[in-house]
């Protein structure tokens, strides 16, 4: 048989490729309409009001830019079910590229996708207390501030985002770091049981017995095993807190890196305390700024936080607050309609590096200067014994750390796509250098925060191999079609590892 000469190879590459995608686009088309049919009044089109609203309220610009096939807009548990029932086989000859949107505050591709479906879980927004108010079932599609509204007034809260614009379902499955993580730990080791809809259509409860594998492999292994619908929380008494934002100048970097390193080796540690400090360009202009919180009624600051109340300011709103009213805060200062990209580090509390750290962040910002509305920050958020103490029933393997560590976050948020490329490579060229640099210094740690990491990182690997084997092995058994894997490709899949 005579070989194909190279223009007739690329012309059948080009066949293959264009006729691929008329299929995908063909099968998402007949899906959508199976799915109007037996869900009337629940899918929406390209051009609908409930479309652009859903599209228009992602967090991320880069969210907003894709464009669905259609959007399941789901009101109960059942309705999940039966979309996912008809986007995958047998149903379906091939499994449908889909999406599962929670709370919309992901990055690009996380809950959205082109030309595939989306399953929008916005309206799953209960939050329920149960009769003993000893826990709260809130539904996959609230964000935190409905469940703080909820709970403020009762004197209750539970380990949730510290922004109030945060969906429930994202943060639950990832980990979750809140004001409470000295306290109880992460949200994920607050959780109860989880309601879950398979690959398969069926409903189950995590909290049963017969689930057990499957309730470890979600805390932490993100949306690798079904779609999360409801969770069961548990409750913790809040009579009142404390906290806001400190405004610095920059000359006050030493003590900021002094003070977040001795907050964080504290032997004593205040389990009402948090602080997370953070360094940011914005508009050409730096500042150091420190969240903190104290969950325990206090009209001031408390003896472990004057450590960074001290510091010469240039202001605060360190107020008597609940925590709604904190995550509030936050949440007003990172607002809708910017491009986003985050990246995540963790290493050990170790001062020397914290130098090498906020030294190669602030050499990177000069060149991004002019890129209209950067802000290009990086945050050092403790985790402390008394946190890491109280994991363990989870995927993220940091219950046997002996010693405190720091998660590092590098955020970029900017307003033109023109300048997609420059913000990218540069920010992902800081958290190499920087990966790099705590590695020679031997205080690198393997954690990646799921809920902090970028396209380019591992967080699933960084569990370890065998949390990644567990995980690999309860995907099989719930989802033998590798449904979670294939077909929703937003996230970060089980494959991505070397073993």
């Amino acid at each position: 048989m005579a070989s194909l000469s190279p223009v007739k190879l690329l012309f059948l590459y080009a066949t293959i490729a264009v006729g691929s995608t008329l299929q995908h686009r063909y099968a998402a088309r007949d899906c959508c309409a199976t799915l109007s049919k037996v869900l009337p009044g629940r899918v929406s089109f390209k051009n609908s009001t409930i479309y652009d609203l859903s599209l228009s309220s992602y967090w991320a610009e880069q969210e907003t830019q894709l464009h669905p096939a259609c959007i399941v807009n789901a009101l109960t548990t059942d309705d999940v079910s039966k979309a996912i029932h008809i986007l995958t086989p047998p149903y379906q000859a091939a499994s449908v590229p889909f999406a599962v949107r929670a709370g919309g505050h992901g990055k690009s591709g996380a809950s959205n996708i082109q030309g595939g479906v989306v399953i929008d879980l916005s309206a799953l927004n209960s939050v329920n207390i149960s009769h003993a108010k000893r826990t709260v079932t809130i539904g996959a599609g609230a964000k935190w501030g409905d469940v703080y509204k909820v709970l403020d007034p009762l004197g209750l809260t539970v380990p949730g985002g510290r922004s109030t614009d945060v969906g429930v379902g994202g943060l639950s499955l990832a980990g979750g770091v809140s004001y409470l993580a000295p306290r109880v730990g992460l949200a994920v080791d607050q959780i109860v049981g989880v309601q879950m809809v398979l690959a398969s259509g069926k409903v189950v409860n995590t909290h049963d017995r017969q689930y057990a594998d499957l309730d470890k492999a979600i805390r932490g292994g993100s949306n690798n095993f079904g779609v999360a619908t409801e969770f069961e929380v548990i409750c913790t008494a809040s009579n009142g807190s404390y906290g806001g934002v400190i405004y610095y100048p920059l000359n006050t970097t030493e003590q900021q890196l002094q003070a977040i390193h001795n907050f964080t080796a504290d032997t004593s540690y205040d389990e009402n305390a948090t602080a997370l400090l953070s360094f940011g360009y914005s508009n050409a202009e730096a500042v150091a700024l420190n969240n903190i919180a104290y969950v325990s009624p206090v009209t001031s600051p408390p003896k472990k936080l004057r450590q960074f109340t001290e510091i010469p300011s240039l202001f605060s709103t360190l107020r008597a607050a609940t925590i709604f009213e904190l995550a509030n805060e936050t949440a007003a200062a990172s607002p809708h309609g910017f491009r986003q990209a985050t990246f995540t580090l963790t290493f050990y509390n170790d001062l020397a590096l914290m130098h090498e750290v906020f030294a190669l962040w602030n050499s990177t910002y000069p060149p991004l200067a002019s890129i209209k509305g950067l802000s290009f920050s990086f945050s050092l958020e403790p985790l402390p014994r008394a946190i890491l103490e109280k994991t363990g029933h989870d995927m993220l393997n940091l219950q046997d750390e002996s010693e405190p560590l720091i998660l590092y976050l590098l955020s970029a948020t900017w307003q033109n796509s023109a300048d997609d490329d420059a913000v990218y490579s540069s920010a992902l060229n800081l958290l190499q250098t920087t990966e790099r640099r705590a590695e020679a210094m031997k205080k690198l740690h393997p954690f990646q925060y799921i809920g902090y990491a970028d396209r380019s990182q591992k967080p699933l690997a960084s569990y370890g191999e065998a949390n990644m084997r567990f995980m690999r092995r309860v995907s099989q058994k719930y989802d033998p079609a590798q449904v979670f894997q294939r077909s929703v490709p937003g996230g970060f899949k089980l494959h991505d590892a070397d073993w």
